[in-house]
């Protein structure tokens, strides 16, 4: 076999490693030795194109493996075709795999340092801070294969998943230089990883003290077509579902009530008759609503919104989804051929800031679906003192992907940086309950018309995490391209 053939044979498994520690597969011990093959393939001297190439195919190759439900969802709910979905997923994996074609041409240039242990991590992690920023869509990163692994998990409270993924990192870097017989005294900073043992354990958690309702309708927006009655049907079955859990005797009062985001056409501000649903949902249960809804701008594009209202029936705020979903809510300017996924007419708005409600004295801050993905947005509602998290989703037009496993585990992994309960409603499952250390306290069964309730507790303490953000992984990023700078300007001078 010759040299390039074997390079990318290393890059091709740094990808499918990519896609097998995450749902359907969870292989997640495979994440500390995941960087480990494309490492080895970027040591050989080969021209700069084939090392461009090389970080290319892994990332394309991971793309395809964990975003491959894009094209059933184009398909079905984007009206494509099975053509149009599985051309859309390809072009998209292209686009999505450039992070990692130029993370292996900065990796080359910190590859022969005596600090590539930790450079190379470094470039990784900054490389992954930056999806979102630049692609305006991030999803699983390498850390999130480690929500299941305790030790490596103390770095989470602290820095964030991205410390998860330095970790990783490290580790797969320094089999790397193993596998490459660099000096053994290079690999003296993995001495640094014995402050994981003096990070405190995630703690396990107290018996919650709380518990509230979450209804969970089991819409399927591949089949229904909503008429009038349709509506009005639903909306009479949130109610009684709501109900049903909420005065269930010998269980108490719940601290709220919660309807997911639904694939249905429900306008709370501008139909009456779901008001006087959600009246008699807060009065006769004596609790708090928190329902996912549709609010029109003014100049009346869509908002994806979540409504809070008291148990009196009064309107104590609305949340307006901030961070929308590609293909979902809108359809990035690349793509103009795509449809949107959703149902509603027009491309949705953007929300402008975060907010929170007050139940019995207590904040709690609600965010819509596709958030989860964004460390950064979901730390601001813990950061503003906010003492429960909500997350309202529908995902319905996952099918029964991995797609599904994959978005719960984002979820689990904000849990645990911010040391909070995390209570996830949803359309179709997984409707559930997340303790602060990210394990599930209960579950609903998935594709049943049901409510129930979910147990939490109020927390008021708020990790360095939630207090500073992602300071370690932009550092990262800063360092290493820093670093990679100088090296390129010293090698030209010389």
């Amino acid at each position: 076999m010759n040299l390039n053939a074997r390079n990318y044979l290393l890059a091709l498994l740094t990808g499918l490693c990519l896609v097998v520690i995450y749902p359907e597969w969870n292989w997640y011990w495979l994440a500390p030795l995941t960087l480990a093959p494309l490492v080895v393939s970027l040591a050989a001297t080969v021209p700069w194109k084939h090392r461009f190439l090389l970080g290319y195919s892994a990332g394309f190759l991971h793309s395809l493996g964990v975003y491959y439900w894009f094209a059933p969802v184009l398909a079905v709910h984007g009206d494509m075709g099975e053509w149009g979905g599985f051309g859309t997923l390809l072009v998209y994996c292209f686009i999505r795999a450039l992070h990692y074609g130029i993370f292996s041409l900065l990796a080359v240039i910190v590859i022969p340092s005596r600090w590539a242990i930790v450079l190379i991590p470094a470039l990784w992690t900054g490389m992954e801070w930056s999806q979102q920023p630049t692609t305006d869509f991030a999803w699983l990163l390498l850390g999130n294969a480690g929500v299941d692994m305790a030790l490596a998990l103390r770095l989470a409270p602290w820095v964030g998943v991205y410390g998860l993924s330095f970790l990783f990192a490290m580790t797969g870097t320094a089999a790397a230089l193993l596998v490459l017989r660099r000096p053994r005294n290079l690999a003296a900073p993995l001495l640094a990883l014995l402050v994981l043992l003096l990070l405190p354990a995630i703690p396990e958690v107290a018996m919650p003290t709380e518990s509230a309702v979450a209804v969970q309708p089991n819409i399927d927006p591949e089949t229904v077509r909503w008429t009038w009655e349709s509506v009005q049907t639903l909306e009479q079955h949130l109610a009684r579902l709501s109900l049903e859990s909420a005065l269930k005797a010998g269980e108490g009062k719940p601290a709220m009530v919660l309807w997911p985001e639904l694939p249905a056409p429900i306008y709370y501000e501008d139909d009456a008759i779901l008001r006087g649903h959600v009246l008699d949902v807060a009065k006769k249960a004596g609790v708090a609503v928190v329902l996912g809804t549709v609010v029109h701008t003014p100049k009346g594009d869509p908002l994806n919104s979540a409504e809070f209202i008291s148990r009196e029936g009064k309107t104590l705020g609305r949340y307006d989804k901030m961070h929308l979903v590609p293909f979902g809510e809108y359809v990035p300017a690349l793509f103009s051929w795509v449809n949107k996924v959703s149902g509603e007419t027009g491309t949705f708005a953007a929300g402008k800031s975060t907010a929170d409600f007050s139940v019995d004295g207590h904040r709690v801050g609600v965010f819509i679906c596709y958030e989860s993905a964004l460390p950064n947005h979901v730390r601001q509602f813990a950061a503003q003192g906010d003492e429960v998290l909500v997350m309202l989703t529908n995902d319905g037009y996952f099918f029964k992907t991995a797609a599904r496993e994959q978005h719960l585990e984002l979820a689990r992994m904000r849990s645990v940086e911010n040391n909070r309960w995390l209570l996830r409603a949803t359309n179709n499952g997984h409707t559930v309950a997340i303790d602060p250390s990210g394990k599930i306290a209960k579950r609903i069964p998935e594709f049943v018309e049901t409510s129930a309730r979910l147990p939490f507790s109020w927390i008021q303490q708020t990790t360095f995490y939630t207090r500073n953000g992602d300071w370690f992984a932009w550092g990262c990023l800063l360092c290493s391209l820093l670093f990679c700078g100088f090296t390129s300007w010293s090698n030209r001078e010389s």
